[in-house]
């Protein structure tokens, strides 16, 4: 069995190694100084506009969408691929802290949403989270629980054609973004 990388995996990784080194690491040294101080001034890590031109740049060089396929708008790359640059992003602390830059969009939601989406969720909510345009959140932390399930008290009825849910969360992950579609809240639905 051959376990080698494919040349055009290789080349992937090699740009994105390069884009690492000129786009990323010089933001290294702002980000770990924002980071100590969110406990006085909230605010992003990186500042907007450095992490609009990264998104730029993601695109421009083929980043963006990798394990997405492509009748969504990705390249239909697969888990290697998008594991392979999510590697070389960690050699900066802006790549490797999740709230510094992520590529979009990030799973498991997308995997969770390609499930779970009817066609017309799936145009109002997976199409413009693959391309970035709205990204997701995570509600899954409770009082006394944490993220275990068997501990959760959050219950969602049906109600006609809406969702009730009661409950208390502790953590909800992306809350300060400001296009954030999606909130995961794991609960127990009853009848």
């Amino acid at each position: 069995m051959d376990f080698s990388i494919s040349e055009e995996y290789m080349m992937l990784k090699e740009a994105t190694a390069e884009f690492v080194k000129r786009e990323m690491l010089p933001l290294d040294k702002m980000l770990l100084e924002r980071d100590l101080a969110l406990w006085t001034e909230p605010g992003p890590l990186i500042p907007e506009e450095d992490h609009d031109r990264l998104m730029q740049k993601t695109k421009e060089i083929g980043l963006w969408g990798l394990e997405v396929e492509e009748k969504f708008g990705g390249q239909g790359l697969g888990m290697l691929a998008k594991t392979l640059v999510m590697e070389e992003m960690s050699k900066s602390v802006v790549g490797f802290s999740h709230h510094g830059f992520t590529l979009p969009p990030d799973a498991p939601n997308l995997y969770y949403l390609h499930e779970c989406c009817s066609e017309s969720q799936r145009d109002k909510y997976f199409k413009p989270y693959c391309n970035a345009e709205i990204d997701s959140a995570m509600a899954a932390s409770e009082p006394g629980a944490g993220s275990d399930v068997s501990g959760l008290k959050t219950i969602a009825v049906r109600k006609g054609d809406k969702w009730l849910i009661n409950g208390t969360k502790t953590w909800i992950s992306k809350c300060d973004y400001p296009s954030v579609f999606f909130q995961y809240c794991s609960a127990y639905i009853l009848p």
